[in-house]
């Protein structure tokens, strides 16, 4: 009624300006103080559904979202067409990052952590991803965590913390 994009909330966000960002099941929503930006397919987002945000060290926005990683640029502008990362000419608002391959539930991204390293790392439904950035090119690389199993469901990472060692924790 106040303008949220949907009231199914994956992860509230505040960022280094004092935004509140809401991921929700409708997009992205961004709280002012005032009220609602509200971000979804309509500006490019390659899926309605937003599970994370993350602002980066240098500044980046990283959502996690069902249709891929994505950089979300707000500045920029929209585009109606999903944009591929390695396939942009210009800065969009939204560009996707997408493991290579075709299995569906890798390109699920659930959770995002930046570690301190400087590494983003990504939980999908399909275990977890590490973010490359080399030669120009952004692409996520799969991580081996020795972890085999009939189920189906034990590939899906769904959280992630660095404790105060540095360790990754995998949810």
């Amino acid at each position: 009624a106040d303008g949220l994009g949907h009231n199914v909330v994956n992860r509230i966000v505040r960022d280094s300006r004092v935004f509140m960002w809401f991921a929700t099941n409708d997009g992205l929503s961004r709280f002012d103080g005032y009220g609602f930006t509200n971000y979804s397919v309509e500006q490019g987002l390659p899926h309605r559904r937003v599970m994370d945000f993350l602002e980066a060290a240098n500044g980046e926005f990283w959502l996690a979202t069902h249709g891929g990683l994505v950089r979300f640029t707000p500045a920029a502008a929209a585009s109606p067409a999903i944009v591929l990362a390695n396939e942009a000419t210009t800065t969009p608002m939204f560009t996707v990052v997408r493991p290579d391959g075709s299995d569906p539930d890798a390109r699920i991204v659930t959770a995002l952590r930046q570690t301190r390293d400087g590494t983003i790392w990504c939980g999908t439904r399909r275990g977890l991803f590490r973010l490359d950035r080399s030669a120009g090119r952004l692409s996520l690389r799969n991580v081996d965590l020795g972890v085999r199993s009939a189920n189906a469901f034990s590939d899906d990472v769904t959280y992630l913390l660095e404790d105060r060692s540095g360790s990754l924790w995998i949810g």
